[in-house]
């Protein structure tokens, strides 16, 4: 019997050439990537590879990759309310008045979303046009009640924040200092409120921001303003998006505001107190974040637990805030009814302390859905703590 030589041995110094290829590979990339156009061709590739793995995450591609319905890089927990044809046909022109994100706020907190961010900029309160002032300019007593009208706009708009904890705003930040616009009281009132939601800086940045449009007065008390500054690449494309920007107030505070995307991963994350974010170099560390585990097979994250051992588990008073009857009356409801539901649709999320307990993080309303319309499992999410 012919005898086996070892793998390597086989291979003789094919082993050798290629690293002798590799180093040089890497000598020559390195000497091309030194000139203006081997940079234009890095950066390129770079993009490309960029853009080919966010590709991979289209949902279509993962269902024929997969055979699966559930795309596990796209969440259901996010909606995106858009402002579209539909409507703009239904409710007028942009912009609208700002009893509509009233309306819209009183309805959609009926469901106890996590938070809530408008991606529109309040800088100006409400005003009437200029044309209609002009026509009642005559008659003081209408375009009285008129201002009063578009005020009470923005009045009830202010009353609705007032009664919720997780609504965030746009914040337009401008990098040069404006000492002579006429709103720089208001300029300096939202500076000094953005203290508590900003880090302390330290040392010196790259680039600084030093003035910003305010967000009008009555709703600054009852909102999380963040930044929303991003930068794309020369081919218009948005590839990355950051986490902090730097500002300097005009009383010379060095701070760190939090963008769009860190302040709702924060909120995701669990973390409400910011002394448990550090800024480091090159990175943000989150201290105590509350992760969500991964369940079979380490691709799901909703995983289902029968509801006998998660009251078994529990412990603790659960979360506090307002309880939402709608809720609870909406999904016994869905529970109970004529296409009665297997289990809840909507996932509790839970605390997993280290010996084995649990900890209600929110969704009190599903639980006791639950445990009312005697259904025999849940959906959750379990979480850890650990930094990120």
């Amino acid at each position: 019997m012919k005898q086996q030589r070892p793998f390597l041995a086989r291979l003789g110094n094919r082993p050798l050439l290629l690293l002798i290829g590799l180093a040089v590979f890497v000598a020559l990339w390195g000497g091309v990537r030194s000139t203006d156009t081997g940079r234009r061709l890095s950066t390129r590739l770079e993009r490309g590879l960029v853009d080919f793995y966010f590709s991979l995450r289209s949902r279509n591609l993962v269902d024929l990759a997969t055979g699966r319905a559930e795309n596990p890089y796209l969440s259901d927990q996010v909606l995106f309310v858009g402002i579209d044809e539909e409507s703009l046909g239904q409710l007028g022109r942009w912009p609208w008045h700002r009893d509509v994100h009233a309306r819209f706020l009183a309805s959609v907190q009926r469901f106890s979303p996590r938070a809530v961010y408008f991606d529109i900029a309040f800088v100006l309160p409400e005003t009437m046009p200029a044309s209609v002032a002009r026509q009642l300019a005559a008659e003081p007593d209408k375009l009285w009640a008129l201002e009063a009208a578009f005020a009470a706009m923005d009045q009830r708009f202010a009353a609705e924040l007032a009664r919720y904890d997780n609504v965030y705003l746009d914040l337009f930040l401008v990098e040069e200092y404006r000492p002579g616009v006429p709103y720089l009281d208001r300029i300096r009132r939202v500076e000094e409120g953005m203290e508590r939601f900003s880090l302390e800086r330290q040392g010196n940045s790259p680039f600084v921001f030093r003035s910003l449009e305010p967000v009008v007065d009555d709703f600054l008390p009852h909102v999380r303003p963040v930044t929303v500054q991003q930068y794309d690449d020369e081919d218009d494309v948005f590839r990355s998006w950051m986490l902090l920007h730097p500002y300097e107030t005009e009383a010379g505070k060095k701070r760190y505001l939090l963008s769009a995307a860190l302040a709702l991963l924060l909120h995701h994350y669990g973390i409400d107190d910011l002394e448990r974010v550090a800024v480091e170099e090159g990175r943000v560390v989150l201290r105590g974040a509350l992760v969500p585990e991964l369940g079979a097979g380490h691709k799901q994250l909703v995983r289902t637990m029968e509801l006998a051992e998660v009251q078994r588990r529990l412990v603790g008073g659960g979360p506090g805030g307002e309880y939402n009857r709608d809720l609870f009356l909406f999904l016994k409801h869905e529970l109970e009814g004529e296409k009665k539901q297997v289990m809840p649709p909507f996932p509790l999320s839970l605390l997993e302390h280290g010996n084995g307990t649990l900890e209600l993080l929110a969704g009190r309303e599903i639980l006791d859905a639950a445990a009312a319309a005697g259904v025999p499992s849940l959906r959750v999410v379990i979480s850890k703590k650990r930094d990120l």
